[in-house]
């Protein structure tokens, strides 16, 4: 399909999209993508859309826009792409389209939660989201600034779900370089919240650093997408808190007649 030599992009914008259409409007026109996600849109529901119109594409906000009237990620899309709204949760921020051949999801996770929400609770929620779409569909790609730092939260409980999650769908997260960064208090940081995972090989992904947000425009290139998807392999891993030395040396004399072998014998076992 002719869509698919079109990348995908993916910007936290930062606070706002107003101020942020110059650029935008400029990623459009230049390269062309197939969709664009710009997050941190905040979107009112009263807000007249009109002036955000850009020939050739389409305009859609997440349903939060009605469930909590705001919209945090919205997306412009051309018309080979159509949404899936079946595949969204009300009050998940996050968008998911397909061309027939290819699901993209785009999701925004807030570090600002609504009202009555836990960090916990609204992060459950988007891996629910998420689990329910990869379980209907094949080759799928879901990028966005997950608010879960790759470079350090090894042991985060929201890292640890956020990999179950890749892991039971055979999802390759592809972004290694630092996407977010900052002034801190004159202290600089940087992390990398955007990310984007992919089940479809032959894709790749580039950043571009873009001054009026501190966070990189992510673009996600779909050249490769006529290959087949990869393919779950079941692993089975053997319980090792069972293991008894006593156990494995009665083993091996009854498979291994003749040998005098004692626990204390683990070189000659080996051998």
């Amino acid at each position: 399909m002719a869509s698919q030599s079109r990348p995908i992009l993916y910007w936290n914008c930062g606070s706002g999209i107003v101020r942020k259409l110059v650029f935008i409007k400029h990623y459009l026109d230049t390269l062309k993508p197939s969709l664009f996600f710009v997050a941190e849109s905040e979107i009112l529901n009263d807000r007249d859309l009109s002036c955000f119109n850009h020939p050739g594409y389409h305009l859609e906000c997440s349903k939060t826009l009605e469930s909590r009237s705001k919209a945090r990620i919205i997306c412009w899309h051309n018309p080979d792409f159509r949404r899936c709204p079946d595949l969204e949760e009300n009050f998940n921020e996050l968008m998911v389209f397909t061309n027939g051949l290819l699901h993209v999801t785009g999701i925004y996770r807030p570090f600002k939660l609504f009202e009555g929400e836990t960090t916990n609770g609204n992060f459950n929620r988007l891996i629910t989201n998420l689990t329910n779409i990869s379980g209907r569909v094949t080759s799928h790609i879901v990028v966005g600034d997950f608010n879960v730092d790759m470079s350090r939260d090894e042991n985060n409980m929201l890292r640890i779900c956020l990999d179950k999650w890749s892991d039971d769908y055979v999802m390759d997260q592809m972004v290694n370089e630092i996407t977010r960064s900052r002034l801190v208090n004159g202290t600089a940081q940087a992390s990398i919240l955007d990310l984007v995972y992919s089940n479809c090989r032959g894709t790749s992904v580039k950043c571009y650093f873009e001054n009026s947000s501190d966070h990189v425009v992510v673009e996600i290139n779909l050249e490769g997408l006529n290959q087949l998807p990869k393919v779950k392999k079941t692993i089975n891993y053997y319980d090792w808190r069972g293991y008894s030395k006593e156990n494995i040396c009665r083993e091996f004399m009854h498979h291994f007649r003749g040998f005098n072998v004692r626990l204390r014998d683990v070189n000659l076992i080996n051998e």
